[in-house]
C-alpha cells in the first residue's frame, strides 16, 4: 500500500480504486510519494535507490548520537568514558533487529522516529536551559511526525507527560505555559503535514480521517464504526495466537 498510496495521489486515483491496499490505502502519502518518485525515476539503478532509501537511517543515527550526547556527557569524571558510553549506546540503538530490517524499506518508521528523537533532544535542552524556541521546534517536530504517521501519536502524549514530570516546578504557571507552547506548535506541525490530505479525504469521503473514526463522521463510503484490528482484543488476541501456533 505504500507504493499504491503515492500512485493514487499522483495519478488522481483517490476515490476511484476502493481500498486496493486494504484499510491503509488512505493514510497520509507524503513519505510514500518520496519513495515512489525515487523508485520510478531510478529503475535502472537499484543500488542508488537503496542508497537513497537508506539515507533516513543515517539521519536517525545522527539524531541518536545527539540524544546520547545529551544524556551521557559529563556523566563520569573522565571525558573519555563519557564518549565511550555515547558510542556504545548509539551502536546498540542502531543495531536493533526491527530497525535494521527496515533499512532501505518504505515503512517510514525511521523518518518519524528521527523527528521524535529530535523533539526529545530539544525538550531535554530546554530543561537544562529554558528557551521558548526549543519548545516551539520540539512541538512542531512531534506534530509533523504525527501528521506523517498517526501511530506516533502515542509519543506526542508521552513526551508532554514526561516533560511535565521532569521540568522544573518552581513556577506552575510557567510550566503550563510551556506545555501550551508545545501543544500549539504540535497542532501547527500536524496541520501543515496532514491538513492538505485531510481536506482531500473530506472532499472525497466526508471524513478527514477516512476510514477511521467513521462512527463519528458517518461517511457513506465505509461502515459507521471505529475500525480496529479485532485480533488484538484481549481474548481474541490469545485465541488468534493459539491458532497460529497450532497451524505452524
Amino acid at each position: 500500500y505504500h507504493y499504491y498510496n503515492a500512485y493514487a495521489v499522483l495519478n488522481n486515483r483517490v476515490g476511484y480504486d476502493m481500498m486496493p491496499g486494504g484499510i491503509q490505502s488512505y493514510l497520509n502519502p507524503v513519505l510514500d510519494i518520496i519513495s515512489y518518485v525515487i523508485v520510478n525515476s531510478l529503475k535502472q539503478y537499484p543500488n542508488l535507490i537503496l542508497f537513497l532509501q537508506g539515507m533516513p537511517y543515517a539521519f536517525l543515527g545522527f539524531s541518536v548520537y545527539l540524544l546520547n550526547k545529551q544524556i551521557f556527557i559529563k556523566v563520569t569524571e573522565k571525558k573519555l568514558f563519557d564518549w565511550i558510553l555515547i558510542f556504545v549506546s548509539t551502536v546498540i540503538c542502531l543495531s536493533e533487529a526491527t530497525l535494521i530490517s527496515e533499512y532501505g524499506m518504505s515503512f517510514n518508521d525511521i523518518q518519524t522516529t528521527t523527528l521524535i528523537i529530535l523533539s526529545l533532544i530539544l525538550l531535554i535542552k530546554n530543561i537544562k536551559n529554558y528557551k521558548a524556541k526549543y519548545l516551539m521546534w520540539a512541538g512542531f517536530l512531534i506534530g509533523c511526525a504525527c501528521g506523517l504517521k498517526f501511530t506516533t501519536g502515542i509519543y506526542a502524549v508521552t513526551l508532554i507527560l514526561t516533560y511535565m514530570i521532569c521540568a522544573k516546578h518552581d513556577d506552575i504557571k510557567l510550566l503550563f505555559k510551556q506545555i501550551g507552547i508545545i501543544c500549539a506548535f504540535s497542532l501547527i506541525g500536524f496541520l501543515i503535514v496532514d491538513g492538505w490530505w485531510a481536506c482531500i479525504l473530506w472532499q472525497k469521503f466526508k471524513n478527514p480521517l477516512f476510514p477511521y473514526y467513521n462512527s463519528i463522521f458517518k461517511s457513506d463510503w465505509f461502515t459507521a464504526i471505529d475500525y480496529h484490528d479485532y485480533k488484538y482484543e484481549k481474548l481474541d488476541f490469545f485465541i488468534y495466537n493459539f491458532k497460529v501456533r497450532k497451524i505452524n
